[in-house]
């Protein structure tokens, strides 16, 4: 019997930091050849229509036939490393700069040109025809359809689709993909959101899909192409409505990995630089995306603007990476506590000067001193009583590997971005309680922070 795969993903968009299984078998070799091994060439393409070449192929694997004759292999460690997290905006603007960005900030679209990726599996055999040959290549060559990766993970009660022997994430059966009213972005987050204006934050879904390349397929039957055209911003004031905008996602069909997903800056401060206001009377606005048909297709979420708190507590925005690869965004408003723990290094400085013509006493030097100071600044953050659904929205913070305190949007960038919207955090809270109403009557969590970075002062 050839070089058979017996095993795949079942479907061709998958997590990348989710298992990726395959299984491939050769009878023949193993019964009649020595030292046998499974190869398995896996190339980057960047897109379907590219070639596998030795240009592309970025790892080999190799493992022996296990008791059944059969080799199996999850290749996930190698594909992870080939996404990685959007960080900075691409084909975006801010503010209407072309200059380099941070994702949160963009006005309008961008593509995710680190995100996403094509891979290829190319499995071969190699054996020797005696127990002391040589091993070479048996010339068998047989490739896996181009597959697509995104830069998420699964969690471990994720219900697996079975199909024959191959397993995968049903994407679409979880309402992941853009093709219906019940449609979501890639987010958990609540259909009702709230935000001041001058927040900054972005949605990210994934688009341009068609079933025959990515097994789901973006927009509704009626759709003349599979991608998402525009974003309508219905702003309304309390119990009416004032005007609609739409954000225009020009995204022709493509095979490139970088236009598979796309992001939208869809909060107060990122539509008042693409707009140049809110409309007046504007209390809250609906967000939801259309295919070229006209037709709805992600649930409608609403953001509601808030004020400042009534009893001045300083509000901290955080936005950090869910399991979809893409950020959440969550402003605390309530009471924080801002805490500055130093390090210092220490040394017993002499009271007078010993190398001169006679001994001199100085009272500003002597004793202890310290001559390097590093510290370090921790805040403590407090949601508002939030509801169960927003509770849970908030378990992935204490889950994500990156998380950002996104600072207040200002009219005046003259002095310069670096640093200033921006700034890294680690999440030093290991732990969330899921709270509920019946439990808890009122929920609310606390969370605690520590600036990523060291101020180290100047050494004496």
């Amino acid at each position: 019997m050839a070089l058979t795969i017996i095993q795949k993903p079942e479907f061709k968009l998958l997590p990348a930091s989710a298992p990726i299984y395959y299984t491939v078998s050769d009878t023949t070799a193993v019964a009649t050849k020595f030292k046998v091994k499974y190869v398995a060439d896996i190339h980057i393409l960047g897109s379907s229509s590219n070639s596998i070449s030795a240009n592309n192929l970025v790892n080999t694997v190799k493992v022996s036939p296990n008791a059944n004759g059969v080799g199996i292999m999850d290749i996930k460690s190698i594909l992870s490393s080939q996404v990685d997290t959007l960080r900075v905006g691409s084909g975006s603007t801010f503010k209407g700069s072309t200059d380099s960005h941070s994702i949160h900030l963009i006005d309008d679209v961008s593509d995710d040109d680190t995100g996403m990726n094509w891979y290829v599996v190319n499995f071969k055999v190699e054996y020797s025809d005696t127990a002391g040959g040589v091993v070479s290549d048996s010339g068998q060559s047989l490739a896996d359809d181009p597959r697509l990766i995104y830069n998420g993970y699964l969690f471990n009660n994720d219900v697996i689709a079975q199909v024959g022997l191959d397993y995968g994430y049903n994407l679409d059966a979880y309402n992941m993909i853009l093709n219906d009213a019940d449609a979501k972005f890639l987010s958990d987050m609540p259909t009702q959101l709230y935000a001041r204006t001058t927040d900054y934050g972005t949605i990210g879904f994934f688009d341009n899909l068609s079933t025959a390349n990515e097994s789901f397929n973006i927009g509704t039957i009626n759709a003349t192409v599979d991608t998402v055209t525009s974003i309508k911003i219905g702003f309304k004031g309390d119990g009416i409505s004032i005007s609609d905008a739409y954000l225009t996602i020009n995204n022709n069909n493509s095979n490139n990995r970088n236009l598979k997903r796309t992001f939208v800056g869809v909060y107060p401060a990122n539509l008042i630089n693409e707009l140049g206001s809110l409309p007046s009377g504007t209390t809250n606005y609906n967000i939801q995306a259309l295919d070229d048909s006209g037709q709805f297709i992600s649930r409608e979420y609403n953001i509601r603007l808030i004020e400042k708190d009534c009893k001045g507590f300083e509000g901290i925005r955080l936005a950090w990476i869910n399991k979809y690869g893409v950020f959440d965004y969550y402003t605390f408003n309530k009471k924080s506590i801002r805490t500055i723990n130093s390090k210092r290094q220490n040394y017993t400085q002499h009271s007078g000067t010993w190398n001169s013509t006679s001994y001199f006493m100085n009272g500003s030097i002597g004793g202890q001193r310290s001559f390097n100071v590093s510290s370090k600044e921790s805040i403590t953050i407090n949601t508002d009583y939030i509801t169960e659904e927003e509770g849970i929205y908030l378990e992935q913070l204490v889950m994500s590997p990156e998380v950002y305190i996104i600072h207040e949007n200002e009219a005046n960038d003259s002095t310069g971005l670096v640093n200033k919207y921006v700034e890294p955090v680690l999440l030093t809270s290991d732990s969330i309680t899921r709270k509920t109403r019946a439990n808890d009557k009122l929920i609310q969590h606390t969370f605690t922070l520590e600036k990523s970075k060291n101020t180290n002062t100047q050494r004496i």
